[in-house]
C-alpha cells in the first residue's frame, strides 16, 4: 500500500514538473513579431519635377503714340476685347495744322494693360497700352534648376494644377532655354535657373478665367508607366549595400534583395526579386531577422 502511494506521488510530481516545464517553455518561446504588411502589385507610376510657374501671353503688342500731341481719353479698360484695326484713341498733334492721328489695335485680343488713360499730352513713342490674345495665345513659363532642366526635353508631358479652376490642365514642354541665369532663392542661395516654356494642349474652354501672369503648379513628367510592378517604398531598406525587403510566406519573414527602378517616394518600381501578389513587411524594425516569425497587426 505504501509502495502504491509512493508511485502515485512520483507520478503527480512528474506531472507537476512537466506542467512547469511547459509553462516556462511557453513563456520563453519566441513569439511572432507584430508587423504591418503591404502587397506587391501592378499600377501606374509617374516621376515628375514639380515647380511653380506663371502664365503669359506669347505675343504681346505694345501700342505707342505715333506722334507728340494730346491723347484723347481712352474708354477701354483692362480685359476689354478689341479687334484688329479697331480705333483705340486719337491724338491731336502738337504741331499746328497737322491732322489728327488715330491709334488702332494691332491684333485681335484683349487689353492687357493701360499705361496712359488719355486726356493729356504724350510724347511720340510713349507706351499707351498692351494687347494680347489670352484665349488662344497663352503659354506657361517655369524656371527650373539647371540640374533638373538637363533631363527635360521638348515634347515632355506636363500636368498643371493649383490655378484655381479645380481641374488638371494638360500641356507639353515647347522649349528649354539654352542659357541659365543666376537667381537668388528665398533662402538667399545663389542658383542657376533655366526657363521652360509650356504650351497648353487642351481646349481653351478648359482654362476659362486664366489670364496673363497667373500662378499655377507644373508637374513635368520625366517617366511614366501605366502598369509598373510596384512595392511600397516603406518596405525598402539597405542591407549589405543592396536594397532589400522582408517577404512574408506562411508567417515567416524572408530577407530578399531587390532590383529597383523608378520611385515617386510612395511606391517603387520593382525590376527583380519580387513578384506580383507578394506580401512585404512595412517599416521593418531592426530586430526583425531573416527567418523570423511574423503575424500581421490587426487594426482595432
Amino acid at each position: 500500500m505504501a509502495q502504491k502511494r509512493r508511485r502515485s506521488r512520483n507520478f503527480l510530481t512528474l506531472i507537476a514538473i512537466a506542467l512547469i516545464a511547459a509553462t516556462m517553455a511557453y513563456a520563453f518561446w519566441p513569439k511572432p513579431a507584430l508587423v504591418d504588411l503591404g502587397s506587391v502589385g501592378r499600377g501606374p507610376l509617374m516621376v515628375t519635377i514639380d515647380e511653380e510657374g506663371q502664365t503669359r501671353v506669347r505675343d504681346i503688342y505694345l501700342v505707342t503714340a505715333p506722334t507728340t500731341g494730346n491723347l484723347d481719353r481712352i474708354t477701354l479698360q483692362s480685359g476689354d476685347a478689341v479687334r484688329k484695326g479697331q480705333k483705340i484713341a486719337g491724338i491731336t498733334p502738337a504741331v499746328p495744322g497737322m491732322a489728327e492721328e488715330a491709334i488702332a489695335a494691332p491684333a485681335d485680343g484683349q487689353v492687357l494693360q493701360i499705361y496712359q488713360a488719355g486726356g493729356t499730352m504724350v510724347v511720340a513713342g510713349s507706351p499707351i497700352l498692351e494687347v494680347g490674345d489670352i484665349s488662344s495665345d497663352l503659354e506657361v513659363v517655369v524656371d527650373l534648376l539647371s540640374s533638373d532642366a538637363v533631363s527635360i526635353t521638348p515634347g515632355a508631358r506636363v500636368l498643371l494644377d493649383g490655378w484655381g479652376g479645380g481641374t488638371t490642365l494638360e500641356g507639353v514642354v515647347a522649349r528649354v532655354e539654352p542659357v541659365a541665369t543666376t537667381r537668388i532663392s528665398a533662402l538667399g542661395v545663389q542658383e542657376q535657373r533655366v526657363d521652360l516654356t509650356i504650351d497648353f494642349t487642351g481646349p481653351a474652354e478648359d482654362r476659362e478665367g486664366l489670364g496673363h501672369g497667373y500662378r499655377l503648379e507644373a508637374r513635368i513628367v520625366q517617366w511614366s508607366d501605366d502598369a509598373a510592378l510596384l512595392a511600397p517604398a516603406s518596405a525598402l531598406f539597405r542591407e549589405n549595400g543592396a536594397w532589400s525587403v522582408f517577404r512574408v510566406e506562411e508567417g515567416i519573414a524572408h530577407l530578399v534583395a531587390v532590383d529597383l527602378g523608378h520611385s515617386d517616394g510612395v511606391h517603387s518600381e520593382i525590376l527583380g526579386g519580387l513578384g506580383e501578389g507578394d506580401d512585404v513587411v512595412l517599416y521593418p524594425s531592426s530586430s526583425l531577422a531573416d527567418g523570423g516569425a511574423v503575424v500581421e497587426r490587426v487594426a482595432q
